[in-house]
């Protein structure tokens, strides 16, 4: 178990995981039952409300800013790639997501987003 990461341990199992906690707000891994979700909470509830979606990757990592997030997660096996998903928050952008899939072993070790790019790291 990771240091941010909580476990109750009862009939349900139910796993909580913080990816990001900074001064715009945090995000939240959650396993219940083996369905993954991410659940995208902000200090300032007048900027934005609640986010909660599906997470088909099992991302470990994420960042976040007043107008996007932007998650990752290590490759598991040939079937499963590491991935980068971007998630952008303004009404405009209904359809602004976007993943990429990395090629081979490679593993993401870290990222940043900031207010106009964001970058990540991988090693081979």
């Amino acid at each position: 178990m990771g240091d941010f990461e909580v476990c109750f341990r009862n009939s349900t199992p139910l796993c909580h995981r913080f990816l990001v906690w900074n001064s715009v707000g945090f995000i939240t891994s959650r396993n219940e039952q083996g369905q993954h979700t991410i659940d995208i909470e902000f200090h300032d509830r007048a900027l934005h409300r609640p986010v909660h979606f599906t997470d088909h990757f099992g991302f470990t990592m994420g960042a976040l800013n007043e107008r996007a997030a932007v998650f990752a997660c290590n490759h598991q096996g040939s079937s499963s790639p590491s991935t980068i998903f971007f998630r952008p928050f303004d009404s405009w952008s209904a359809n602004g997501e976007w993943s990429l899939a990395l090629e081979g072993n490679e593993d993401v070790k870290g990222g940043f987003l900031c207010i106009r790019f964001f970058s990540f790291w991988a090693l081979l």
